[in-house]
C-alpha cells in the first residue's frame, strides 16, 4: 500500500447504523441506507460543477476535512479547498469525471454512498456531500515526495530508511509511527507522549503486516516483538462510537492494553 487509502467494496442487503469517519476521526455522516433522490440527477449536477470549473460550488458540497495522501495535510475548510482546488481537480481528474458514463461508471454502494469507477470519487449516501477524492495529481505527488524527503531528514537516524510514511498517531500514553518499508514490509516505532520524531524511539518493530477487513477500508497493522503482539486498527467506516484508530496489545493471546489513537501531524518539525 503506497498511500493512505485503498478502496475495498462490500455490498450489503441489510445495513446497521454506520458512522463514516475521515482520517482525523471526524464523523462524515450517520446513515442507514441509500436515502437520496435519483442519483443520476445528483451526479449530473456534480459533473456540471466540474465541467464549469465551479470550485465554489464543489467546495460548498464538500465535507471537511477532505483527506489527502499522507503526509500532505488534509484540506481543512472551504477556503483551503479553493486555494488547493487546481492541484486536486487537475485536468486529468476533471476529464475522468466529465467523460464518465453516469449509468455505468457511477455506482450506488448502499450506505457508503455513490462511487465513480473504482472509487476515485465518493459522494455520500444522499449525494449532498463530496466525501473522498482518491486521486493524486502530479502536483500533489511532487508535494508529497518533497514532504517525505523532509521527514527522512527530520526523523531519528534509525528511522530514515522508510519508503513511505503511513502515519503518526497519539494515544493516551504513546506516540506511534508506522512506515512502509521496501518489499511490502511495515515498521512500527513508539515513544512516550510529548516527544519529537527526532528523538530515539523507545521501541522499533519490523516486519509488520497490514490486513483489510473488507468493510470499506478499515484495516489493521500487526507487529510482533518481545512476546507481545501490537495491533493498530484503523477505522474508516465503523459502528458508532468507534474511534478513528485503536492500539491493542496482546500477550499470550490475552489483551493487556487498549488505547484509542488519533492521527496527528509531524511533531517537532
Amino acid at each position: 500500500m503506497r498511500h493512505f487509502f485503498k478502496i475495498i467494496l462490500l455490498f450489503f442487503t441489510i445495513f446497521p447504523l454506520i458512522s463514516v469517519y475521515g482520517q482525523n476521526g471526524v464523523i462524515v455522516k450517520e446513515i442507514t441506507a441509500y436515502d437520496g433522490p435519483n442519483f443520476e440527477d445528483i451526479i449530473s449536477t456534480f459533473t456540471q460543477y466540474v465541467k464549469n470549473n465551479d470550485s465554489k460550488s464543489i467546495a460548498a458540497m464538500t465535507h471537511f476535512p477532505l483527506n489527502r495522501y499522507y503526509p500532505i495535510p488534509n484540506v481543512k475548510d472551504a477556503s483551503d479547498f479553493l486555494q488547493r482546488y487546481p492541484e486536486i481537480f487537475d485536468e486529468v481528474l476533471r476529464k475522468k469525471i466529465t467523460q464518465a458514463n453516469i449509468k455505468s461508471d457511477w455506482i450506488p454502494v448502499g450506505v457508503r454512498g455513490l462511487m465513480l469507477q473504482n472509487g476515485v470519487i465518493w459522494l455520500n449516501a444522499d449525494g449532498s456531500k463530496l466525501i473522498a477524492v482518491n486521486y493524486e495529481s502530479d502536483a500533489e505527488k511532487n508535494k508529497r515526495l518533497a514532504l517525505i524527503s523532509e521527514q527522512k531528514k527530520a526523523v531519528h537516524k534509525s528511522l530514515g530508511d522508510f519508503l513511505n510514511p503511513i502515519g503518526i498517531w497519539q494515544t493516551k500514553n504513546h506516540r506511534i509511527r508506522i512506515d512502509e518499508m521496501a518489499g511490502n514490509d511495515y515498521r512500527y516505532a513508539s515513544w512516550k507522549t510529548n516527544t519529537c520524531q527526532s528523538d530515539k524511539p523507545d521501541m522499533i518493530l519490523k516486519h509488520g503486516t497490514v490486513n483489510y477487513d473488507g468493510s470499506g477500508g478499515n484495516h489493521a497493522y500487526t507487529f510482533k516483538g518481545g512476546g507481545y503482539i501490537y495491533h493498530l486498527d484503523v477505522m474508516l467506516i465503523g459502528l458508532k462510537p468507534s474511534p478513528s484508530a485503536t492500539l491493542v496489545v496482546l500477550k499470550d493471546g490475552k489483551e493487556v492494553s487498549r488505547e484509542e489513537a488519533q492521527p496527528i501531524g509531524f511533531p517537532c518539525r
